[in-house]
């Protein structure tokens, strides 16, 4: 299975520590991890569903994109995932507006909607997960798959191999 990782860069703390690390366990079992740098220019971001499309699965790391990057996402691939942290959705505590965001939240929930699986690492993250959304989504450094929405698109063996992968 290939693997494409959107990420900040690859020498970013969360992409070393929740994606390059499980990159051995992975390919050992077949899979091939791509890291890929979130793409900076407008243009780039248009050419970014040709080089998506030869992937099998896509990880979004830690990045709330407009419904137009959502969507080119989505019909990019079969299999989308978000890895996320409480930096997504909430702001800084020092902000004087408070940490809650209406505006991240929406884009959180958003995020979500459109993704087969979201790859939380606790239990507050598995929780914030239900905002927007009436369903459970996430439990623990696992992976779990969304049962509304995208994920009856998605090819279930495909998705099942992988799931066990990010077990092991």
């Amino acid at each position: 299975m290939r693997i494409t990782a959107l990420v900040k860069s690859s020498d970013h703390v969360c992409c070393r520590y929740r994606l390059a690390a499980y990159r051995q366990i992975w390919e050992q079992k077949g899979h091939q991890l791509s890291l890929r740098p979130w793409p900076k220019t407008w243009l780039s971001r248009w050419r970014l569903r040709r080089e998506l499309g030869r992937a099998d699965l896509v990880i979004l790391q830690r990045k709330l994109v407009p419904a137009w990057q959502l969507a080119l996402l989505r019909r990019s691939t079969d299999v989308l995932l978000f890895d996320f942290d409480d930096a997504v959705f909430l702001r800084d505590s020092y902000a004087p507006q408070g940490c809650y965001s209406s505006a991240r939240a929406r884009g959180f929930a958003a995020v979500i909607r459109a993704c087969d699986a979201v790859i939380a690492g606790n239990d507050f993250l598995r929780v914030s997960t239900r905002i927007g959304t009436p369903w459970p989504t996430t439990f623990g450094q696992e992976v779990a798959s969304n049962s509304f929405g995208s994920a009856r698109r998605a090819p279930y063996g495909a998705w099942k191999e992988f799931d066990r992968s990010w077990r092991a």
